[in-house]
């Protein structure tokens, strides 16, 4: 709910509580004095109140099921949001590598805004690492699938699966969408976490992952973090 200054609110009001000048004219006059319409007051309501609502922040969490195996097995996600003027793919983030997993779990999330009026075209590129050059055409190329953010927002429990398409293998394994709004302002705590380990088996490799539910009732998890 979007809140109005008192300027604003003596503004509506003034173009709302109207009255007729004369009966042989259909036109309002505030009691400003000032000439105006109540599609002025009516618009100015709706730039105040419900402007901010036609869009809100999207984040999404993203992970894959059965790729198709290659060696070595480093796969990781680029996605792209179509602009509605230019037509044209635009780079909205990536994810990291996800060394030796063929369903992998990725930790980096994608942001982006969210515009229920609008059609919002998304593709989602999968690659295996093959290269440490930012050129994707040195990478192997897994696939690709497309949707429409209405759609993830839509989905049951806002979680779309989608098969990837491969122009050499046809269908490569799916990918899963989770797709979480922010919340309010002001409702999002920081929370700090300390963790220490101890008696490990020398020469291990180890690493931390944080998990947290998608929902207050739920016990499907999504990845928010991974140490190096």
């Amino acid at each position: 709910r979007s809140l109005i200054s008192i300027s604003q609110k003596k503004e509506i009001m003034g173009c709302l509580c109207c009255r007729r000048k004369k009966a042989d004219k259909g036109r309002l006059y505030a009691q400003t004095g000032e000439q105006s319409d109540l599609s002025d007051a009516v618009g100015l309501l709706t730039q105040h109140c419900f402007m901010d609502d036609l869009s809100s922040k999207l984040i999404l969490h993203l992970s894959c099921k059965d790729l198709q195996q290659v060696n070595p097995m480093s796969p990781f996600v680029v996605v792209w949001l179509l602009n509605k003027n230019t037509k044209q793919w635009e780079l909205i983030g990536q994810t990291e590598v996800c060394s030796n997993q063929v369903s992998p779990q990725f930790v980096t999330s994608i942001s982006l805004k969210y515009c229920f009026e609008e059609r919002q075209g998304m593709k989602f590129e999968i690659y295996n690492k093959r290269s440490e050059s930012t050129d994707l055409r040195a990478q192997e190329y897994l696939g690709e699938a497309q949707t429409y953010v209405h759609s993830i927002v839509g989905a049951r429990k806002s979680t779309l699966e989608i098969p990837i398409i491969s122009s050499k293998t046809g269908t490569n394994g799916a990918l899963v969408i989770f797709g979480d709004q922010e919340k309010e302002r002001g409702s999002s705590d920081i929370v700090q976490i300390e963790v220490e380990g101890r008696n490990f088996k020398k020469n291990e490799i180890l690493l931390i992952k944080i998990l947290r539910g998608k929902a207050a009732d739920s016990s499907e998890m999504v990845p928010i973090f991974q140490s190096e």
